[in-house]
């Protein structure tokens, strides 16, 4: 009996996670306007009041799960630490390609195209996630910048105060990726590399003292 209790509590413990998990399948294959929380609900091996019960309704369920298949990894991962002996745009290199690589995984990529492509369909909900996004992004270039700053150099660059012109790219990047895996002559890894490399040399290139500001 006393084993029973244990099964039943863990189930019940397990359920918000199992229905994100079944919301961010059905989402990826529906979009947002066509989910039907039915088909959640089957796939999470719930009834759909259970879902009412977590989540308050198909807005709240979404931004949920945006927040734990796409921010929450991302935040236990970045600022990365800061190693001795690497330049800025080194550091910063290794933060955008994880960000990349993790983001393309799964379902991800078809739920930043919902997010940032038919946004429109949720109104402020894609505001809201992408405020998140911006902020750790921002975090992590300021933080990166900031600390491998001597002279102001960094801190003063557009760089610093315009991070999107180096996130929007990648963000795109990990939104098309599925979009344009067909096109043979579109290698979408090699674009964000290239992106993230020219980038990265413009930063080191910057914070030398030789260069001009």
């Amino acid at each position: 009996m006393p084993m029973q209790k244990v099964t039943h509590r863990r189930r019940k413990d397990a359920r918000p996670g199992e229905i994100l998990d079944a919301a961010a399948v059905v989402f990826a294959q529906s979009g947002f306007a066509a989910t039907n929380l039915e088909r959640v609900a089957v796939l999470a091996q719930v009834s759909k009041g259970t879902i009412y019960h977590y989540f308050a309704d198909k807005d709240v369920l979404f931004a949920r799960v945006i927040e734990t298949k796409l921010i929450e990894p991302l935040e236990k991962v970045l600022p990365l630490p800061l190693p001795q002996g690497s330049s800025a745009g080194q550091t910063l290199s290794q933060a955008l390609l994880l960000a990349y690589h993790q983001g393309k995984q799964s379902h991800i990529p078809v739920l930043v195209r919902l997010l940032v492509i038919e946004g429109e369909r949720f109104g402020s909900l894609r505001k809201t996630c992408i405020a998140r996004l911006i902020d750790l992004a921002t975090h992590t270039l300021q933080t990166i910048l900031t600390h491998h700053d001597v002279d102001g150099r960094l801190t003063n660059s557009h760089f610093y105060a315009n991070p999107a012109v180096i996130f929007f790219p990648i963000l795109c990047g990990v939104g098309l990726y599925n979009e344009l895996a067909d096109i043979e002559a579109f290698d979408m890894d090699a674009f964000v590399t290239q992106h993230v490399t020219m980038v990265c040399q413009a930063i080191d290139t910057l914070a030398q003292p030789h260069f001009a500001l």
